[in-house]
């Protein structure tokens, strides 16, 4: 019943040039009855995207390596490999390094779109002393084998540090 109601909508009862004449539910149908079928069917709501900031904290050691976390699955990039990704600047450097006052200079944002949201990363690089990172992987950005998300590869390759 519910697959011949779509299909009904799909091929009669559409919002231009709908053909009420060939409509076997017409004798029932309000639109027609109210001389109103130009408003039926009604336009979908166009959800509003939500709008998010990231903080990126490209953590730098003294061979010139970035530090690379294997991002959680299930998730956005699952199983993919980044700099540390947050909300906050002071709450990665506080959990990656252990120190949220850590020297950091912005390096630059990009703005990318996923299906239901947009997002603006902003960019940070930081140098740190390796033995104080206990998580990831330190490697040269040009270097590092393993998946990145595109939109992470596309800041990192822009970027004189690798």
């Amino acid at each position: 019943h519910a697959q011949a109601m779509m299909d009904l909508g799909s091929l009669i009862c559409r919002r231009s040039k709908p053909n009420c004449e060939a409509c076997p539910v017409a004798d029932d149908c309000q639109a027609l009855q109210r001389n109103a079928i130009a408003k039926f069917p009604e336009r979908k709501q166009v959800k509003q995207r939500e709008d998010e900031l990231w903080v990126m904290l490209q953590l730098v050691n003294a061979n010139e390596e970035t530090l690379f976390i294997k991002r959680p699955s299930p998730g956005i990039w699952g199983g993919l490999y980044s700099p540390p990704i947050g909300l906050s600047l002071t709450q990665l450097a506080a959990e990656i390094v252990g120190n949220e006052q850590i020297e950091t200079e912005y390096a630059g944002a990009i703005n990318h779109t996923f299906s239901h949201f947009r997002v603006r990363i902003e960019h940070y690089v930081a140098s740190v002393n390796a033995a104080d990172v206990r998580v990831g992987e330190w490697c040269r950005t040009e270097r590092f084998q393993k998946g990145v998300p595109a939109p992470i590869q596309h800041i990192l390759s822009r970027e004189e540090i690798k």
